[in-house]
């Protein structure tokens, strides 16, 4: 059964994929790369699921002002904090790579107790912030219809 945490983090990453922001009309595309308990590797699957989700964001914004990659742990990782760099290292080397453009990315690491965060800290955030100037007129015609 699913906790109330992790509930709430999938309803927040569904949402977050799909809003467009009154304030600034700039939609965040949000995803994540699974890992395996106290891991920084990525299986092929992984890589392929993310491919797509990328030609998909493509489809919708041609060009994204920044990308912010978050690596995760949990306290009971070995060597938590450096398990969550690795894996942000990690996912931002295959993001650059699947990328069509050289967005600025923003890289973090994060240690959470267990239970706090979905899939026991196992995965890296990645978000891309589409460019204000595509993602408004994107908006505008999303609005339009």
């Amino acid at each position: 059964m699913l906790s109330l945490t992790k509930l709430a983090s999938a309803a927040l990453l569904v949402f977050a994929t799909t809003i467009c922001s009154a304030q600034e009309c700039k939609p965040t595309l949000v995803t994540m790369l699974e890992f395996a308990p106290n891991s920084a590797e990525v299986d092929s699957a992984q890589i392929a699921s993310l491919a797509v989700w990328i030609e998909k964001a493509y489809k919708s914004h041609p060009s994204y002002a920044v990308t912010i990659v978050e690596g995760t742990a949990i306290q009971t990782d070995r060597d938590a904090k450096a398990l969550a760099r690795r894996r942000a290292v990690k996912a931002e080397a295959i993001v650059r790579a699947l990328m069509r453009t050289s967005a600025p990315t923003e890289v973090s690491a994060h240690v959470f107790k267990p239970g706090d965060v979905s899939n026991d800290g196992n995965y890296a955030a990645i978000q891309l912030v589409p460019d204000s100037a595509t993602a408004t007129l994107a908006c505008r015609l999303q609005r339009s219809r």
